[in-house]
């Protein structure tokens, strides 16, 4: 999206920058080399996205939810006018109070809201020059069944249907790309892989079929769409959101092996009808109206505009750098450290930790909490002696008394002493044992 973000957002309004927080890999499926992002430096990225901030008087912030502390610090201590979490998954956000609106992808993302924060869908969006409707021009009667997604994404696969579908129907031929497909191609069945050429893909098929019971979204389902491909998809997450039933494409209840077996042969028999061309033409109609990429962006920056416009009286108002911050919050040190795992980086998760040790200051969210609980057990396992000391009395002044923590915590009593922590560590291990 930040490249969509980057061609379509109107600079009289908006003036995009983008901030990478681990270093980015030019292998990478999103990655673009005209994209003009600042990696942050690995061993600070608190102070330096502060500092960034700051200097380019940022009046408005946009992360990936639903958790980043960080992030989310950051935009606290330097008073950034707006925060807006954005979020690709069906999970609950929210997660920090100072964020002020939350963006989903579709409904059922906003289902999974209860944190009292606003709530708005944007849909996905495509370039839908990218995926120009093409016109039918085979004429044989093979049929080509189609299916993009990662193995563990679909509950139900094309080979899982593959010999029910093939007694009604000898003629088809599954084609199944994405990761984890790690069985063979047969004669019935093609493995692809991860693939380039989806819009060849598209172009050769017949059918597009995902079946999934937890998909946020699916802009894989929309390239079909724009490019003429009638869609099968799950009648549950976001893809109830896509698809009218037997209008514009198929939707599979449950989805179970039955239904889908039952709906895609009702596809199937309509291949070589009128039912087929209209159910192409308006999957493309749909997508036109309303999956375009620029309705999409342009549904982002109005919102942003108007949180900032109603939250601050003066347009100037923007991100300051916060005179006499002496500590990092320890939220925003989890934060860090979180990204140092992410970068499989156990030696930065143990610098972020040594000065989590010996803050002042405890914990306030509940999710932080518990990430510095399995980050440092973590360390314990693999890295005992990089693991710091005190790190468990600091989460046990955090409120974390959990069995690992407390076990920890009995090699760590100095660390416990010179907290103040005695007196409540023994009755609370009083306590416990009475229980």
């Amino acid at each position: 999206m930040e490249s969509c973000y980057y061609n379509y957002y109107d600079r009289k309004f908006i003036e995009p920058h983008f901030i990478s927080l681990v270093p980015r890999s030019a292998t990478g499926p999103s990655y673009d080399e005209k994209m003009p992002f600042t990696e942050l430096d690995q061993r600070s990225r608190f102070g330096h996205l502060c500092n960034y901030l700051a200097e380019h008087k940022i009046q408005a912030i946009q992360f990936q939810g639903s958790f980043d502390p960080l992030v989310c610090e950051a935009a606290r201590v330097t008073s950034t006018p707006v925060l807006v979490e954005v979020l690709h998954n069906i999970e609950p956000g929210g997660l920090f109070e100072n964020i002020d609106h939350i963006i989903g992808v579709s409904n059922i993302v906003g289902e999974m809201q209860d944190s009292g924060i606003n709530y708005t869908t944007i849909h996905n969006g495509i370039n839908v020059d990218e995926f120009p409707f093409q016109e039918i021009k085979r004429s044989n009667d093979k049929i080509v069944l189609l299916q993009i997604a990662r193995r563990s994404k679909a509950k139900i696969n094309l080979d899982d249907l593959e010999s029910d579908l093939s007694k009604k129907f000898p003629n088809l031929e599954f084609v199944i790309c994405g990761d984890e497909h790690t069985h063979n191609s047969n004669d019935k069945i093609q493995i692809r892989g991860v693939v380039d050429n989806v819009q060849e893909l598209y172009r050769s098929s017949d059918f597009f079929i995902q079946l999934s019971d937890n998909e946020p979204f699916g802009l894989v389902a929309l390239e079909a769409m724009s490019s003429g491909l009638p869609v099968i998809l799950s009648n549950a997450g976001g893809f109830k959101e896509i698809v009218d039933d037997k209008v514009d494409g198929y939707l599979v209840n449950g989805p179970t092996i039955s239904e889908a077996i039952k709906v895609i042969s009702t596809a199937i028999e309509s291949r070589f009808t009128d039912n087929y061309e209209t159910i192409r033409r308006k999957g493309r109609e749909k997508v036109v109206e309303k999956f375009k990429i620029e309705r999409c962006v342009k549904s982002y920056q109005d919102l942003i505009l108007e949180l900032y416009r109603s939250k601050s009286a003066d347009a100037s108002a923007h991100a300051v750098f916060p005179s006499g911050l002496t500590e990092i919050p320890p939220d925003a040190l989890v934060g860090e450290a979180l990204y140092d795992f992410q970068s499989q980086s156990l030696a930065g998760i143990a610098e972020k930790f040594a000065m989590l040790a010996t803050s002042n200051l405890p914990l306030k969210q509940s999710q932080s909490l518990k990430t510095a609980h399995d980050l440092a057990l973590l360390l314990k396992l693999r890295c005992p002696a990089d693991c710091p000391k005190g790190i468990f009395s600091y989460l046990f002044y955090s409120g974390d008394a959990t069995p690992e923590t407390i076990e920890s915590c009995l090699e760590e009593t100095e660390c416990i002493e010179s907290r103040g922590l005695s007196e409540s560590f023994n009755r609370f291990l009083g306590g416990t044992k009475e229980q």
